[in-house]
Order: C-alpha cells, then sequence, then structure tokens
C-alpha cells in the first residue's frame, strides 16, 4: 500500500490544480516544534488519497480537493510512527486552516544481520521488505517536493579530471552555477528505461550517464529490471544499513548495481552508491556514480550532491616503437548549498580540495585570464602565411613572438602550483619531441622551449594550441597545460 501510494504521489500532487476547497495547516510536535520534511495525504472517507504534499521548514502545508465531504490527514515521515488527524468537513469553496499536532514517538531502525538475497525483479522478502518500505518514504517524499516545485535550491555543477587513482589530475575545468526548483542531474526519462538503461548515446555519437534519482527509483519500471534484495553493513557506514540494488536476468539495456543506505536513526535514505552494469559489455568497466541526500533549507530532505566518474584510457606511440597506456576519469557532478553558501554534505572533502577554484580561486581566474587572452586575438592557430611573414628561426621563436598567451597560461605560477608539470607538450606531426629520463613521469621530459627550438622555420607548415580538455580527450593524462602540435610540410 505504501509503494502504491509512493508512485502515484506525482500525480496527486499535479491534479486538481484549479480547485475549490482546500485546507492549510500548520504540524507540530509534541513539544511546540514544527514538523518539517513530511508526507501531508488528504484522505477521504473510503481511505482513498485525493493529494498530497511535503510540510516545509516553519511544518506548513496546503492542500486542494476536487470534491467536498469529510476528510482527514495522514502524516507519514521517516523515523517516527504515522498520525492520522481527527475528520473534518471539507464544503464547496471552502478555504479551512487549522493546526494539527503530531504525534513524535520515534521508530528507528532496530538490530538487522547482513543478508545475501534472492534476485527476483519486482519482489522483496522479510527484512530486506520491511527496509525497502521505509526507503520508499523516504525518496517518496523527495520525489515529491522535486515535482510539485517546493524547493529552492542553489549550487554548482562542475567537471574534473582525476588519474586513475582518483587523485586530482587538472582541476576544476568547468563549473556552472544554478537556481532551481529541483537539482539538476542528467536522468532518464520513466519509458526509456527498458531498452537502453542508464546509459544513451547523443547526436553526436557520445555516450550520455544517466542517475538512478528518487522518482526512477520508485518507477515500476526500475522495480520490473532490478532487485533490491541483501542486507549490507559496512564499518564505513557505521550508523547505516545498506539495501543491495542489481539488475535482473531480464534487463536489456544497462542497469545499476549498489547500495541504497539508510540511516539508522532516522530511516532517512542518506545515499546510493552504483556502478553501471552493461549487459552486452560495450561499456568501459568502472563506470560509477554517487547521490547524496539531506535536509536542505526548506526543511525537507533533498539531493544534496552527485558524481559520476567515466574512466577513459589512452594509446600513446611513441618513437622507436614505444607503445604506453595511460587512463584517466571525467568526473561531472553537483554540489547543493545550505544558507550559508556551503555544500549541505562534502563527505569525501572534495569541496573542501577545491573550494576556492569553485569562486574566485587561482585556478577559475587563471583560466579566465587564458580565456580573455584567447578572445584579445589570440587564435588557437598559426598559418603558414603569418610564419613567413616574420624573422624567427625556430618553433619556439614563433610561439614567443606571436602567440605568448600559450605560454603565458602553462607558466602561470597559480596554475604551476601543487601540479605534477607545468610544461606544454609537443609534438610534431605524431611525434613527440621529448625525452625520457629512465623515467616514464611525465616530469622527465623535456621543456617545451627546448623541444620547440629543434624545429627549423623551414619544416613548419602551421603549429596549433590545443587546450587542456581536448588534450586529454586525444592524447591522455600529462597534458594538463595543453598541447602545440607542429604540422610539418613533409606530412
Amino acid at each position: 500500500m505504501l509503494r502504491t501510494a509512493c508512485c502515484a504521489l506525482a500525480f496527486l500532487a499535479s491534479a486538481a490544480a484549479l480547485s475549490a476547497q482546500s485546507i492549510t495547516g500548520t504540524l507540530t510536535g509534541a513539544a511546540g516544534e514544527p514538523v518539517s520534511g513530511a508526507l501531508v495525504t488528504l484522505l477521504r472517507e473510503d481511505g482513498t488519497a485525493a493529494r498530497a504534499t511535503v510540510s516545509r521548514a516553519a511544518g506548513q502545508f496546503a492542500l486542494h480537493a476536487s470534491d467536498t465531504g469529510r476528510f482527514r490527514i495522514s502524516v507519514e515521515r521517516p523515523g517516527f510512527l504515522p498520525y492520522r488527524s481527527d475528520w473534518f468537513e471539507l464544503g464547496p469553496e471552502t478555504d479551512l486552516t487549522r493546526p494539527f499536532a503530531v504525534a513524535t514517538e520515534p521508530s528507528p531502525i532496530g538490530a538487522v544481520r547482513a543478508a545475501a538475497g534472492a534476485c527476483t525483479p519486482g519482489t522483496t522478502f522479510g527484512t530486506a521488505a520491511a527496509l525497502w518500505q521505509r526507503a520508499t518514504l523516504s525518496l517518496g517524499i523527495m520525489a515529491l517536493a522535486e515535482e510539485a516545485e517546493l524547493l529552492d535550491v542553489i549550487g554548482v555543477r562542475y567537471l574534473r579530471v582525476l588519474d586513475t587513482r582518483g587523485e586530482l589530475q587538472e582541476g576544476v575545468i568547468e563549473q556552472e552555477p544554478f537556481a532551481a526548483h529541483a537539482v539538476p542531474y542528467p536522468a532518464p526519462p520513466v519509458s526509456h528505461l527498458p531498452g537502453g538503461g542508464f546509459v544513451s548515446i547523443d547526436s553526436a555519437g557520445t555516450l550520455q550517464y544517466q542517475l538512478p534519482t528518487p522518482a526512477i527509483l520508485l518507477s515500476p519500471v526500475f522495480l520490473q529490471n532490478h532487485c533490491i534484495g541483501g542486507i549490507v553493513l559496512d564499518r564505513q557506514h557505521a550508523d547505516q544499513v545498506g539495501l543491495a540494488i542489481r539488475p535482473g536476468n531480464n534487463g536489456r539495456g544497462v542497469g545499476i548495481e549498489g547500495v541504497l543506505w539508510l540511516d539508522r536513526g532516522s530511516a532517512q535514505v542518506r545515499e546510493v552508491e552504483f556502478e553501471y552494469r552493461d549487459p552486452a559489455r560495450s561499456l568501459p568497466r568502472g563506470a560509477r556514480g554517487e547521490i547524496g541526500f539531506r535536509v536542505g533549507g526548506e526543511g525537507v530532505p533533498q539531493v544534496s550532491r552527485w558524481w559520476v566518474r567515466v574512466p577513459r584510457e589512452f594509446e600513446t606511440r611513441y618513437s622507436l616503437g614505444i607503445t604506453a597506456r595511460s587512463g584517466s576519469r571525467l568526473e561531472s557532478g553537483a554540489f547543493v548549498f545550505g544558507k550559508d553558501d556551503r555544500p549541505l554534505e562534502d563527505p569525501d572533502g572534495v569541496f573542501a580540495l577545491l573550494g576556492q577554484m569553485f569562486s574566485i580561486g587561482p585556478i577559475v581566474v587563471e583560466a579566465e585570464r587564458a580565456q580573455l587572452l584567447m578572445s584579445e586575438g589570440a587564435q588557437k592557430q598559426i598559418r603558414l602565411d603569418e610564419i613567413r611573414g616574420g624573422p624567427p628561426t625556430d618553433a619556439w621563436d614563433i610561439v614567443r613572438t606571436l602567440r605568448p598567451n600559450w605560454i603565458a597560461r602553462a607558466e602561470s605560477p597559480a596554475l604551476a602550483e601543487g601540479a605534477a608539470h607545468g610544461e606544454l607538450v609537443v609534438y610534431l606531426d605524431r611525434m613527440r619531441l621529448s625525452t625520457l629520463n629512465g623515467d616514464p613521469d611525465v616530469r622527465g621530459y623535456t621543456s617545451a622551449e627546448a623541444a620547440l627550438s629543434q624545429v627549423p622555420v623551414a619544416w613548419i607548415a602551421s603549429i596549433e594550441y590545443i587546450p587542456p580538455i581536448e588534450a586529454a580527450a586525444i592524447y591522455g593524462l600529462g597534458h594538463g597545460y595543453g598541447v602545440v602540435v607542429i604540422r610539418s610540410r613533409r606530412q
């Protein structure tokens, strides 16, 4: 019954937008404290739900009914016993306002044991079923709050590059602030799940990784293609209980496998950590993500952060037939801020580590400076007619004279601070102009000045600058300050 009610919340929130009868009120606990973040449902005499909403920070709520008669409200919130009010009348065009004293008897999650569960999509058993029922209430409240636009969220979306060990490689290479009624995250339409699942391909042929949002996790389509069974206990989540999620054998598209974590005391869903599972085995292995949930400024639980990490592998061929493989992880994500303009949570210390970069820190400032230099006529390519028109004798003189901003960006102290490598990387056609001092570490390569000085003007047809993010996609790791490609006349 609870699952049916949660899955119908979006309908109840949107039905009868222009209705003649309404009830507004406030919810308070035994000590007079406001009860926020609770599911408030308007029930008819036959037990069916007329409307549903979520109480906000001061405990206030508003419900509208399309019909008249006797009603009462039901109040449910994770970690507490449910409450039902006395009956009241809603006549034609009645606007009723009244307070409700809500029972606040806690109902925490008791002791449970770790256990494996059978994989039967759409069905849960035993203790796992009881935990999933609690999870549906928590997820349903968050889904309803987003659907009804009860939230006012601000935050920042970002993109950063990590190395294969998960350590910062290039800093925050993109960021975009947002202010909306819901957290912006990539999520597939429910109708897309049976065929394509959680990964799709856009018009440019790029893989788009999408998230299991609260509404998606509650959808019948998701439950028909995934198993929710085993109980997971973990020392790193000592105050939480996990529900294992994995794709069923009947799933055709890309599914998810992971753990949905509930707080033992409040029974709120705290996070979902997952990996993408592709039955066709055509996706890069190791793509994974995480969604966190916390109470926001309106007193309503909501998505507080999310990220998706996608592995990328590159093959670089050097002279003398040497081939090296390298990889990186591209992480996209978002933080939601509280009233103090700080993230609601930052369990991995990402924002603490990169906090300055998200506002006016040195990397962002320097990136803006480099962009300004580009906009002032410093383009990404030096053509043959420009090369012929000047006195330079080699590629270093050409770049230093005609495109000094390429060098200025790489030599920036703000950018180089704490970085493993502060040089442009130079290629002549497809060959990297560098030497290895017996060590494959990128810090062993010769300087950009030395490499460029090796190439005389007579060899050069054009010179092109490739920014860091494009360079990483083409050449792999070790190109955090961009690449200069010299195209020779012999090509």
